[in-house]
Formats: structure tokens, sequence, C-alpha cells
């Protein structure tokens, strides 16, 4: 924090926004997300269905990633977080509008949840890889502490709050209060602002890979460590659904996870 307070104008004002724009961002995705699953399981009650669902939504990471990286070459991560973020807020706000003419169908909640998963991946690399532009090298550990912590209670809080939030406003209505959030959100990465010294989009690939030498085990590990995530992250929700048969209980293990995950390093 004592870095933080004698930061300059600029770092404060893209600390705030940057902050605010996490936190909006991953609180709907993460809800968005635990929405789909409540849904799913109300209207047809099959875990199989649920299954399928949750397999679906993770198709955009393993065939986009590859583009996401070659798009962000080209373009600055801040305008990647802005257009991704204003690309939600539209598809939010559709699915709002076309649930309310055409009533819900699992095939219209699942092309939503593929399609924000596929602006998800866009978004993810642009806010992993946009501190060099808005902070000083000193100050990127501490922003990269923050950004993690923020994820993790944004998947406790999400959860939580979704499942409290249906007792009052049904799913489209959360769904449309989501989508004006994001276009907040991209009101937010809009005021960033970014050094004239950050590196371009096309050399800070390069130069990111030569600061830091790892030694040739240390993706294996990684690799390995991600697939072990990838398979709590869809089996987590899908047995508090399905065979815990309970909202509540599905908070307290993701509070579990999430403090795990802090407590972690």
């Amino acid at each position: 924090m004592e870095q933080l307070d004698t930061a300059s104008g600029s770092d404060r004002h893209n600390l705030v926004c940057y902050l605010g724009s996490m936190i909006i961002t991953f609180f709907c995705f993460y809800g968005f997300n635990y929405l789909v699953t409540w849904l799913t399981i109300q209207k047809t009650g099959n875990p199989q269905t649920l299954g399928h669902v949750m397999a679906l939504m993770m198709l955009p990471a393993i065939g986009l990633n590859l583009v996401a990286g070659q798009v962000l070459s080209h373009y600055s991560a801040k305008t990647i977080m802005f257009v991704t973020d204003i690309l939600t807020a539209l598809l939010f706000i559709g699915a709002y509008g076309w649930f309310e003419i055409r009533n819900w169908t699992i095939t219209g909640l699942v092309v939503v949840a593929i399609l924000n998963k596929s602006i998800g991946v866009f978004y993810k690399l642009g806010n992993k890889t946009v501190l060099p532009e808005l902070f000083a090298s000193t100050r990127l550990k501490t922003i990269n502490g923050y950004q993690t912590q923020i994820r993790q209670l944004a998947i406790v809080s999400a959860t939580t709050i979704i499942t409290g939030a249906l007792l009052w406003l049904d799913p489209a209505t959360l769904i449309l209060i989501m989508g004006g959030a994001f276009g907040f959100s991209a009101g937010l990465d809009w005021q960033f602002q970014v050094s004239p010294s950050a590196p371009s989009p096309q050399g800070a690939k390069h130069s990111s890979f030569r600061s830091v030498a790892l030694p040739k085990w240390a993706l294996s590990y990684a690799v390995i460590g991600y697939l072990i995530d990838a398979v709590v992250a869809v089996c987590i929700p899908w047995i508090a659904i399905t065979y815990l048969q309970g909202h509540w209980q599905l908070s307290w293990l993701l509070t579990a996870n999430a403090l795990g995950i802090l407590l972690g390093p």
C-alpha cells in the first residue's frame, strides 16, 4: 500500500478505473455463469443436460485463445478490454429482449453462454496484459495481487448475491442489469491513461518473454495445474447443484475454493 500512496495522479486514476472495471466484469461474468447453471437445472431437472451445457461453455477457451493472442498483438489491451465489455453489454441486453419475447429455452441460453465465454477469452488476455501499459513496473506485483484476490472474491460474492437476488428478481432482469454493468465497465476501460513509454502491442509479447527465464519443466507443471483447475471448476457447481440440491451449499463450496487460492501464495 505504501507504493500506491506515493503513486502519481495518473497511477491513482488508472488504479480506480482498473479495479472498478475488474470488480464489475468479474462479478457479472461469474454471476452469469452461475445463473446459467441454476437455470439449466431448474428448467430441465436433468444433471446430464447440465453437464453437456457446462462442457459446451468450455469450448471457446480451447478454440479461441490462439486467435485472441494474435488479435492482441495488433491492438492495445485497453482497446480489447473496452470492445469486449461493450460487446458483452450488447449481448446481455439483447438476450434480455430475446428471452422476454421468446421465453426461456435451453438452446438460447447455451448460445448466449457460449458467446459470453468467447468474448471473455479476449477480455481475459487483455486484462492480463494491460498492466504494463497502465502502471510502473515496480507496482505490477501489487496490482497483479489485487487482480487475483478480486477475481476470487468475485466468484464467492457472485454466487451468493445472485442466489439472494433470485428471490426478488427474475433471471431476465438480472441479465439486463449485468448488461448495464458491463456498459459502465467499458466506460472505465476507456478512461485508462496509457503510459507513452508502454510497449507497443507488437513488441509487448517479445519483451515480456525476455524478462522471465523459466526452466523447461515449468510449463508442464502449469499445464497440469490448469487441467486440474478446469476439472474442479466444472465439477464443483455440477455436484453442488445436482446432488446437494442446494444453491447455498454451492456458495460455501466456492467460498472454500476461493479462500484456498487466496491463502495458497
